[in-house]
């Protein structure tokens, strides 16, 4: 490697003007989201909606980016990022847009959800795309980690926002939540819209002729227990924004409160990524991902019982430390494997698979809230998180062998 070059892999990400937007771009896009699904939850309830209608809510959220996700990913493949950043932050504005004036209908509750859902998708297909191409291959896990360190920010955003304007309600006023996410939605299209992707390589050109079938890159060892694990961990983060409001209504926890928990988990995550290229380097990849599940599991399933809310906060902590380090592995380790032209694609797959988590599982997660509460939603995810642990690490085993 040439000195020039040397000195660019030291400094890279920190001096990337493209980065940093990307960064931005990513931090504002989950502020935005998290915060108007969690108002959307609030808004279901005082709409006096069951638990079972929290599920529908998440579907509806999931339904187009399962649908359309592959075909988002080659989009980018084809024609670079800037097509799914002008989509996706057109989008992002109408949703919450609709939220924000047609809530207080199921039906514009619905459809504001359903563009939220495809307008996320644009945005974290041409981030995640970008990222994997703005450094060299053997910085990809820290580049993954400081990518998810924008997201666990935009994570934190999202509900102390809900907190600043909720107060001490246990229900918050929601038209003021939703305007607050559409000014979030207006500043997410002005940073995603400064971003300029550079051009495809020589090799990435050719490949965007040859686009991969979806069989071919599931076979690809490594690629199905990435999206397996990446659904897992996305599907706890989704219940954990739907449920943990309801959890707190059913425990009489005010808003506010709730609000402070999650900005928590979004932290903790962050913190848990700050290391992530030591960890790896200590640990490995795939025994980091299976230690990361267990902890999130662990935590869940506890949350449940009764005790004061510190000890909520500290059961919260593992959690987001936990899935903290799932998120930037899968996504590095899925990009690794892929070959060049194809990345978006694969991660376009990866985030239909965790889109498609997102709308089967709070369907059946919510018919068992019917009868057990939000806390048995938090067990029952638990659960899930333990078996994928398991098969990741039989897959570990295996791949050691």
């Amino acid at each position: 490697m040439q000195p020039q070059a040397e000195e660019a892999a030291t400094r890279w990400p920190n001096v990337s003007p493209a980065m940093a937007l990307v960064l931005s771009s990513a931090m504002l896009v989950q502020g935005t989201v998290l915060l108007a699904r969690v108002a959307a939850s609030y808004r279901a309830i005082e709409l006096g909606l069951s638990a079972e209608w929290l599920g529908l809510l998440s579907t509806a959220f999931a339904v187009l980016p399962v649908l359309l996700a592959l075909t988002t990913g080659r989009l980018v493949d084809r024609r670079g990022e800037r097509p799914a950043f002008l989509c996706g932050s057109a989008l992002l504005i109408a949703s919450t847009v609709v939220l924000w004036l047609a809530s207080a209908t199921l039906s514009g509750l619905l459809v504001g959800l359903v563009l939220l859902g495809q307008g996320g998708l644009f945005l974290m297909v041409g981030q995640q795309s970008l990222v994997s191409r703005l450094g060299p291959p053997e910085r990809r896990d820290t580049a993954f980690g400081h990518y998810t360190i924008a997201v666990s920010f935009g994570q934190a955003v999202g509900p102390l926002v809900l907190k600043a304007l909720a107060g001490g309600a246990v229900v918050p006023e929601t038209t003021r939540v939703f305007a607050a996410a559409v000014i979030l939605a207006l500043l997410t299209a002005l940073v995603s819209l400064l971003i300029r992707p550079p051009p495809s390589g020589a090799a990435e050109a050719t490949a965007h002729k040859r686009p991969v079938g979806l069989l071919s890159l599931l076979r690809i060892p490594g690629v199905t227990i990435s999206i397996l694990a990446g659904l897992m961990v996305l599907t706890a983060v989704e219940l954990l924004v739907v449920y943990l409001p309801a959890f707190g209504a059913e425990r009489g926890i005010d808003a506010g409160t709730i609000g402070a928990l999650l900005s928590l988990r979004a932290v903790a995550s962050l913190l848990s990524r700050v290391w992530l290229g030591r960890l790896v380097a200590l640990a490995g990849r795939r025994l980091l991902l299976v230690l990361s599940i267990g902890a999130a599991a662990a935590g869940l399933v506890l949350l449940p019982v009764p005790m004061p809310v510190a000890g909520m906060a500290a059961l919260v902590v593992v959690v987001g430390l936990g899935l903290g380090l799932c998120l930037p592995l899968t996504m590095a380790w899925l990009a690794d494997v892929t070959p060049a032209g194809a990345r978006a694609t694969a991660l376009s797959v990866r985030l239909s698979g965790n889109r498609l988590g997102q709308a089967v599982l709070p369907l059946g997660l919510g018919s068992l809230a019917a009868g057990v509460g939000a806390a048995g939603v938090l067990v029952g995810m638990a659960m899930a998180l333990t078996i994928t642990g398991v098969l990741t690490a039989r897959a570990t085993q295996s791949k050691k062998e």
